[in-house]
């Protein structure tokens, strides 16, 4: 129920006191106003009976209003109360909402950075197994690097016969 839909009725039932109040005053005004026809007419006439009837018809009425008005005031305070109890229990409804909102937004807040971090944690990994890939190319080569002078060092003992200069000679040909 939304502060609107409690108002609506609190504002009618004022509107509707306010508009008794002035259908009041314009029925004291009426009586006034014919208690002084009342008057002329009893010196001018002697037909006290049909305005009599009328006076006492209007005064029935003003009494039924001025007997009803206390009860539509203490009415109208009720209202008013429970309102204020209904609004106050939607402020109650409205702030839990935002708490839980300022958690789940922090919740979403958290889960963001974590998730960077873990895109920057990918990224290094990343960047780990390429090095990895590197070092392993790089003893691949080593590999067939030394196989290649196991192999030359092979050839060379085979040879035995060449003199030390030239199997230097050779080793730094094939290298260079």
């Amino acid at each position: 129920m939304t502060t609107k839909e409690i108002e609506q009725p609190t504002k009618k039932r004022v509107n509707n006191y306010e508009d008794m109040e002035r259908d009041l005053l314009s029925m004291k005004q009426q009586l006034a106003e014919k208690e002084k026809q009342v008057q002329e007419l009893m010196k001018e006439k002697d037909q006290p009976d049909e305005i009599e009837i009328e006076f006492d018809i209007m005064h029935e009425k003003l009494s039924s209003l001025l007997d009803s008005l206390p009860v539509l005031k203490k009415k109208h305070k009720e209202d008013k109360e429970e309102s204020r109890r209904k609004i106050e229990k939607l402020e109650h409804l409205v702030a839990e909402k935002d708490k839980k909102l300022e958690q789940l937004s922090q919740s979403v807040a958290e889960l963001q950075m974590q998730r960077k971090m873990n895109k920057a944690l990918i990224l290094e990994n990343e960047r780990f197994k390429s090095n990895i890939k590197e070092k392993e190319d790089r003893i691949a080569d080593l590999e067939h690097c030394l196989q290649d002078l196991q192999q030359i060092k092979h050839e060379i003992t085979q040879i035995g016969s060449v003199p030390g200069m030239l199997k230097y000679k050779l080793l730094l040909y094939y290298f260079f």
